[in-house]
């Protein structure tokens, strides 16, 4: 277990899949339950270009009861991914329609305003949208 928790962001993955996935495999035949628990926790910490070369090695060196856990927690990543993903395309889109709108009302946004924009949450976003609709000046939309 200590050998996983130290080389979960290891340069080499490959190299540590190699050797820790046939010991998890050993140690889940031997009656350690742990094996997912390890599983999640070496997916948590993996980084996504790594991902692909992870389910590569567990299907080479893991049990298929392993291999079927591990492919649920794959599933489980490209969910996350995919939300994710909406939640940036979401707050890109909301980004884009303050500073179109913006732009339309108000010709500039200097770069202060528009520093605020890109570091707002979705939440920000649209309030500021909102009150782009009530504001006399660019100040007010920032209040």
């Amino acid at each position: 277990m200590e050998f996983a928790l130290k080389y979960r962001k290891a340069q080499d993955i490959a190299i540590f899949l190699k050797t820790f996935l046939p010991w998890l495999n050993l140690a889940n035949r031997k009656g350690a339950n742990f094996a997912r628990g390890v599983l999640e926790y070496l997916i948590d910490g993996m980084e996504v270009g790594n991902r692909e070369l992870f389910i590569h090695e567990v299907n080479e060196h893991l049990s298929s009861e392993l291999r079927g856990e591990t492919m649920t927690l794959a599933e489980q990543w490209k969910q996350e991914g995919r939300q994710e993903g909406e939640q940036r395309g979401l707050r890109a889109g909301e980004t884009a329609i303050l500073n179109r709108q913006l732009k339309l009302r108000f010709r500039e946004i200097p770069a202060d305003y528009q520093k605020r924009i890109e570091q707002a949450d979705a939440e920000t976003l649209l309030k500021w949208g909102d009150q782009i609709l009530t504001a006399n000046s660019l100040e007010e939309v920032f209040v």
